[in-house]
């Protein structure tokens, strides 16, 4: 299953897609998604698991979906988690929040 999942990453987050990596790409959701609810139950499955189903759909209409990466702005958010944190201050938080940045 490990293996199937690094595959769909490697075409999940490829630069470029084509048909044929759309293909590989439902068939690869299948083959990770069966085993996995045999093993662990179906109740294992979570969303995150699901939406593998509907990447080459994704894929298709959007092209790489590495263009719609949220991880620059998950990283700033947590810059702002951890300055809150620091502050301790619940009054003006936005105020605190601009100063610090």
């Amino acid at each position: 299953m490990y293996l199937h999942l690094r595959e769909i990453c490697d075409v999940v987050l490829a630069p470029v897609v084509d048909a044929d990596m759309l293909t590989l790409l439902d068939d690869l959701a299948c083959r990770y998604l069966s085993p996995h609810a045999e093993v662990f139950g179906r109740n294992s499955i979570i969303p995150k698991h699901h939406y593998v189903v509907h990447y080459a759909y994704h894929l298709s209409l959007f092209g790489p979906l590495w263009h719609m990466c949220c991880m620059r702005f998950e990283a700033k958010y947590r810059y702002f988690q951890n300055v809150h944190a620091a502050s301790k201050s619940f009054k003006e938080i936005t105020k605190t929040l601009v100063k610090r940045h």
